[in-house]
């Protein structure tokens, strides 16, 4: 089991596939894009099944991604939101996930799929709210307009022709504006349920471990 990720995809319009064409922007997109490479690859001409696995956004006790980064800036009152925060975004526990590649890694006969593992879609405001609730802290009340959003992100992609950092400033801004929703059908039909903890709970969880953390922990594992 090769534990990738949705980023291999980059941006495309409506629900993503397994079969929707990988376009990886950014290093960590690439570096994972790579790695399936270079797994198929290994894999090609053996005995080895090999199933690729793209998890979108996990969350949960432990988390050192982008749920945990939000959850601190909302603990510290330090979060703006950007746009109108109807974006869409999936998010999955991390123990549906790990569930999930135990699945496939004993899957019998052995299972040499590709997969999206990924949570039902849900506004970045209900993220937010839900996360704030945890946290115990207000909801943000600053809010950089969708337009003015929309237009720095733009003017940063062109900046970024010539400044590589820059343009990984726009590849966020432009995560917070669009829907990222991916199709889960088809794990599910060959192995069952993907999605058992309900995404309020997953988030709830990461925001109380992230608000015991001792004072400037990062929590990163």
């Amino acid at each position: 089991v090769c534990i990738s990720s949705v980023a291999v995809y980059g941006s495309h319009p409506g629900t993503i596939t397994e079969e929707t064409p990988c376009r990886p922007a950014g290093p960590y997109a690439t570096s994972k894009h790579e790695a399936e490479l270079v797994a198929r690859e290994t894999a090609a001409g053996t005995a080895l099944a090999l199933c690729l696995v793209r998890p979108a956004t996990v969350a949960g006790v432990g988390d050192p991604g982008s749920v945990a980064r939000l959850a601190r800036l909302l603990h510290r009152r330090r979060f703006l939101a950007l746009g109108d925060g109807r974006a869409r975004k999936c998010v999955i526990g991390v123990d549906d996930v790990a569930e999930a590649c135990v699945r496939l890694a004993t899957a019998a006969p052995p299972d040499d799929g590709t997969y999206n593992l990924a949570g039902p879609p849900v506004c970045l405001d209900d993220i937010v709210r839900v996360l704030s609730a945890a946290l115990d802290v207000p909801p943000p009340r600053l809010r950089a307009p969708q337009r003015l959003v929309e237009w720095t992100e733009a003017a940063l992609v062109r900046l970024g022709l010539f400044v590589p950092r820059v343009g990984s400033v726009a590849h966020g801004l432009r995560a917070w504006l669009t829907d990222q929703v991916y199709a889960t059908g088809r794990y599910e039909a060959r192995h069952g349920r993907l999605v058992r903890a309900d995404w309020r709970r997953v988030l709830q969880d990461e925001a109380r471990w992230i608000a015991a953390l001792p004072s400037g922990a990062s929590g990163n594992r």
